[in-house]
């Protein structure tokens, strides 16, 4: 037995220290601006812009150009299609690249008193500059599924909000699995109705993956509607 200790301790540290190595955790900043117009009662038209900051937010990660259609089917439905044009600096192999992502998505939400529930699948396809970077397959085929838990506090513009998000691979030719999730704790600033601002903190993880990556977020979207 007075050998059993040491052993199990030093497989314990090796697990721990192997966990460490291949972890990488980073925290970052995001802002984006979403403008909304509406068409008709059921239709909008939505441009959104973001700006990523990584690196401990010191270094430019990348921006998100997205121009869709929605269309509201009734209270519950809502769906829309979507292009979003991105351009990202790759520090790891030091160039910058364009990226292309189509993608389709749909919501289905209920209102129970002053809460609000909703989930939304989003189905992307990105394509990826193959004369820059090495990728195993292109496009990138996955699906985003959220859950989201939100309270309107009555009297009070603000409102928070809860949701968990999964992201998974759909044509990975070594097979499709969970590689991502993410946790967004935040609130809703409503200034009027149709000008608002969203403030929020996400827990971005990687999983099933070689080298697992946790990400520390804050970011802000302002969001106009006319």
């Amino acid at each position: 037995m007075r050998y059993l200790r040491p052993i199990v301790m030093s497989v314990v540290l090796i697990i721990f220290t192997k966990n460490i190595i291949a972890q990488t955790s980073d925290f970052g900043i995001r802002l984006d601006a979403d403008l909304t117009k509406k068409l008709t009662k059921k239709i909008e038209l939505e441009f959104d812009e973001e700006l990523r900051m990584n690196n401990n937010s010191s270094s430019f990660d990348r921006s998100l150009t997205t121009l869709g259609a929605n269309y509201d089917y009734n209270r519950t439905f809502k769906a829309g299609v979507f292009y979003t044009y991105i351009y990202m600096n790759n520090q790891h192999d030091g160039y910058w690249e364009s990226r292309n992502r189509f993608g389709v998505w749909i919501t289905a939400a209920h209102k129970f008193d002053r809460f609000k529930i909703s989930l939304r699948e989003k189905f992307q396809n990105t394509y990826r500059d193959e004369s820059l970077g090495n990728y195993l397959y292109n496009p990138k085929m996955v699906l985003r599924s959220r859950f989201e838990l939100a309270y309107n506090i009555r009297k009070f513009p603000v409102n928070p909000f809860l949701s968990a998000e999964m992201q998974y691979q759909l044509n990975n030719p070594y097979g499709n699995e969970i590689d991502n999730w993410r946790y967004t704790a935040g609130a809703e600033y409503k200034i009027s109705k149709k000008f608002g601002i969203d403030l929020y903190y996400r827990l971005d993880k990687s999983v099933n993956v070689k080298n697992p990556a946790n990400y520390s977020i804050l970011g802000t979207s302002f969001k106009l509607n006319f």
